[in-house]
């Protein structure tokens, strides 16, 4: 959709703050949010101000610049996108479309792995080793470690692209504890070397029609698609996390919110004990973890 926004439109904040919402009402749920944020984006300010100074000018520089966002906010692309940062576990985050945009779903996931840490770190001195699977922007592992000290993150994903995104993250929130590595899923992980194996893998089904709405249509489709049948991704993990995890360490997965009964066969079927789904914001099943036994028995 084009932007029916003229130059006029956008000559003082308040002007701007009211056809920017009316532009934006027919493509986005929150167009005066997104509005406010474009503005602020733009003049470098804080979105209070908009509401204090209505009447301030925008300068034709500033006018120029704000209208392209809103172009680009009108085709469908995502605001985090637009402005390449995301919010997350409140983190400012780099992100760009080589790489998912971190999403509330996904601290359930976070929440998960740090009762998981917890649990471990009882029995062990050293710090523990955390390993997560398709990394992308890094939010999982530099959510975890402002919230864990005695834990190391290994950051593995095929993207070179998305790589580059986690260590522009890495190099202001990682505090020397993230380690970022190019490899396909686990494959470059060294055996029985990690006490903790989380990853939100690609689920969604081949030809879905989730894929023809919203953010996704402009997210990576190899972090978004599964397969035929979405599990594709799981079955791998599962098996490369038997193999690098060690005995009575945690496997922590995301999913789809139709999905955890597969997973748990899965996990069970590969002989992972304790396994239990954790439900998400909307009470859908998000995410299930698991322990490998202390005997390392695979049932499969």
């Amino acid at each position: 959709m084009k932007a029916n926004i003229s130059d006029t439109d956008l000559c003082f904040i308040g002007t701007a703050l009211r056809n920017i919402k009316r532009c934006l009402a027919q493509v986005s749920p929150s167009p005066g949010l997104d509005s406010e944020v474009l503005i602020a984006s733009v003049l470098k300010k804080e979105r209070a101000y908009l509401w204090a100074f209505p009447d301030a000018e925008i300068d034709g520089a500033q006018r120029v610049q704000l209208r392209a966002l809103v172009e680009r906010r009108c085709s469908g692309e995502p605001i985090a996108y637009i402005l390449e940062k995301k919010e997350f576990w409140g983190l400012s985050l780099s992100v760009n479309s080589s790489v998912l945009i971190p999403r509330p779903d996904t601290e359930t996931l976070v929440e998960r792995v740090l009762i998981c840490l917890e649990s471990l770190s009882k029995d062990h001195v050293a710090d523990l080793n955390m390993l997560d699977v398709g990394t992308g922007s890094g939010a999982i592992c530099l959510a975890v470690l402002q919230s864990f000290d005695r834990v190391r993150c290994w950051g593995v994903d095929v993207s070179i692209d998305a790589l580059m995104v986690a260590m522009r993250n890495a190099k202001k929130w990682g505090g020397g504890r993230y380690t970022l590595l190019q490899s396909n899923w686990a494959s470059a992980i060294m055996p029985d070397s990690v006490h903790l194996f989380a990853s939100n893998p690609p689920y969604i089904r081949t030809n879905h029609a989730c894929l023809g709405k919203g953010d996704v249509r402009f997210e990576p489709e190899t972090a978004l698609v599964g397969g035929e049948t979405g599990l594709e991704a799981y079955e791998i993990l599962i098996d490369q996390a038997w193999t690098v995890l060690r005995a009575e360490g945690y496997l922590v997965f995301e999913h789809g919110y139709d999905q955890g009964q597969e997973i748990r066969d899965m996990l069970h079927q590969a002989g992972f004990v304790s396994i239990v789904t954790d439900l998400d914001l909307a009470r859908h099943e998000r995410v299930t973890w698991c322990q490998k036994p202390l005997d390392n028995k695979n049932g499969s």
